[in-house]
Formats: structure tokens, sequence, C-alpha cells
């Protein structure tokens, strides 16, 4: 569940880089 929760917030962090 951990890691799942980890990739959600690695997806956002890189979606946010790419503005």
């Amino acid at each position: 569940m951990v890691s799942l929760l980890l990739f959600f917030f690695t997806y956002i962090f890189l979606m946010c880089q790419n503005l």
C-alpha cells in the first residue's frame, strides 16, 4: 500500500516538472 502511495506522489511530481 505504501508503495502505491509513493508511486502516486512520484507521478504527480513528474507531472509538475513537466509543466
